[in-house]
């Protein structure tokens, strides 16, 4: 028998936690060593800041003013990183496309600005929710949810103008995009849960969140690797022959995007 109370959701969170700050820190060790972090400098950046923000926070006493004090100054730093990874992962995608990016860019814009609205509709959910015991830490997790929805719906338009042209990516390209992807929609569903159901849920919530951080950060450690094994193919529902046009017209337009109108 196992003493009461040492499965608890604190315990596993805690414990998850420490996988994933273990994990998150040897990756970006391993993408430092064989070049890659130099390519995906930002995605490096991140994994060593969060990996060693958490190691710092076992070192502070909780439920405190300093803890307090430095959690508020470091969630806007999150915001930052968070933002820059979606252009890491926007650029990276289509770095072999520079005339398509170009249009992208304005595509990515669009979806910015749509995200924006889109999340400000939404914010009304977490509004209604009753009165809260830590209004200012409701506050800010009010402002997390929108910064990680609005990423969210970017990296779906993202994935929707990669979809539309079977655009050849890199493998780490993909797997940025994919767990990019998951992780923001993971962290604005269960920021929402818990804006929504109050301080209770925190436990579980975070359990579950430590739970994906965890799984996509070791789908990454398992997948990126050095990119000398080429790239990824068209998606297999699109017939050859197909795809091939398209290709070709994606390169066509590349070409008279890259140049610039009357060359």
């Amino acid at each position: 028998m196992l003493p009461d109370g040492l499965w608890t959701w604190a315990n596993l969170s805690r414990l998850l936690e420490g996988c994933y700050v273990a994990v998150s820190l040897a990756l970006a060790a391993r993408l430092l060593r064989n070049g890659i972090g130099r390519r995906y400098w930002v995605l490096t950046a991140f994994l060593a800041f969060s990996g060693l923000t958490l190691i710092g926070f076992y070192f502070l006493p909780r439920r405190t003013n300093l803890y307090a004090q430095v959690y508020f100054v470091l969630v806007p730093l999150n915001w930052c990183f968070y933002f820059a990874l979606a252009y890491e992962a926007y650029r990276r995608s289509l770095e072999d496309h520079p005339g398509i990016a170009t249009a992208g860019r304005w595509v990515v814009s669009g979806g910015l600005l749509l995200s924006l609205l889109v999340t400000a509709v939404t914010l009304l959910a977490d509004l209604s929710a009753g009165s809260q015991s830590f209004p200012v830490l409701f506050a800010v997790h009010v402002a997390e949810r929108a910064v990680a929805t609005t990423i969210t719906l970017l990296m779906a338009v993202l994935t929707g103008f990669l979809l539309y042209f079977p655009v050849l990516l890199r493998r780490n390209s993909l797997m940025l995009v994919t767990g990019l992807t998951l992780y923001f929609l993971g962290k604005a569903l269960l920021l929402l849960l818990r804006n929504l159901l109050g301080p209770a849920t925190v436990e579980v919530l975070s359990t579950v969140n430590q739970g994906v951080n965890l799984a996509i950060v070791s789908m990454w450690f398992v997948r990126f690797a050095p990119e000398i094994t080429g790239q990824v193919g068209r998606r297999i529902s699109i017939p050859s022959e197909q795809a091939e046009e398209m290709l070709r017209r994606l390169g066509r337009l590349n070409e008279v995007l890259t140049r610039g109108p009357g060359q």
